[in-house]
């Protein structure tokens, strides 16, 4: 700190308590409530920083990171979490862009605001981006020219916003790319069982009539017998007469075999699904 003035503008050697002053020396606007550590030394406020500040750990390697890029980059590693660096013009719209994004979160979800500040986006924002993996969101604020000319040497992203919605949207969309699909059982169709073969291979040859929808080469089964569940299997192999088919649909008989049953009884029906991924907004 290299200057204190009191409310008059004239300089102060101290301040004590229930007065108001003015401080000259911080690369940075702190946060409005931030409290001031007073040490003896430069050297003791170093050492205090140095230990309570949150650092990599000793031969991490981060990498720069886009908003477009991150959820491919957070799948790879098994995480789901989204570092920001936020920088606003006023205290009040700081607080209410923070409060925004964390209602975004969700069990599976997380967006960790590392850093919050006012003012103009400095170097020192961007080079905690660089080794923490963060996106920096500045809103309605600047770059400092000494730190835009970082922003390009680390390859860090700092998105600029002038309305608050627009910051929300683009970091709500991200998100939701990170969300696991909701995975839906489709029913296309019915199958009553007839007749039982054995192969030599040990596969059931199965004759069936098609209730309902269609039953295709490849799909999903579910063996029922009565209200029961008696097997998921695959349908391997699909005929009409002596043909092989892809499909057969309703009103039509067929032969086929199943991979994953050991048994199947005359009067057991199978009901032919797909599954289908949803895709899940927040």
């Amino acid at each position: 700190m290299r200057a204190i003035f009191d409310d008059a503008g004239k300089p102060m050697k101290e301040v004590t308590p229930g007065l108001a002053a003015r401080v000259i020396g911080l690369s940075q606007l702190p946060p409005v409530a931030s409290r001031f550590k007073v040490v003896d030394s430069e050297k003791t406020a170093r050492e205090f920083c140095e230990t309570n500040l949150a650092r990599p750990e000793a031969g991490t390697v981060s990498t720069p990171i886009t908003l477009e890029e991150f959820y491919q980059r957070l799948q790879a590693e098994g995480a789901k979490d989204l570092n920001i660096i936020l920088k606003a013009d006023v205290a009040g719209s700081m607080e209410a862009i923070a409060e925004s994004l964390q209602r975004l979160n969700t069990e599976e979800l997380k967006v960790r605001i590392l850093h919050s500040g006012i003012g103009p986006v400095g170097e020192a924002d961007v080079l905690l981006a660089k080794t923490s993996g963060s996106i920096v969101l500045a809103f309605n604020v600047n770059i400092d020219p000494k730190a835009r000319e970082t922003v390009r040497q680390e390859n860090v992203q700092v998105r600029q916003y002038r309305i608050i919605y627009d910051l929300l949207d683009d970091v709500r969309k991200s998100l939701s790319g990170l969300l696991e699909p909701e995975l839906k059982e489709v029913v296309t169709g019915r199958v009553q069982i007839k007749q039982i073969f054995k192969l030599s291979s040990g596969q059931l040859a199965i004759g069936c009539s098609v209730l309902e929808g269609k039953v295709n080469r490849g799909g999903k089964a579910r063996l029922m017998r009565g209200d029961k569940a008696v097997a998921e299997v695959i349908v391997a192999s699909l005929r009409r007469f002596k043909e092989n088919v892809r499909e057969v649909t309703a009103g039509y008989e067929c032969g086929l075999t199943l991979d994953g049953a050991d048994e199947a009884l005359p009067g057991d029906q199978l009901v032919i699904y797909r599954i289908e991924e949803i895709t899940r907004s927040l």
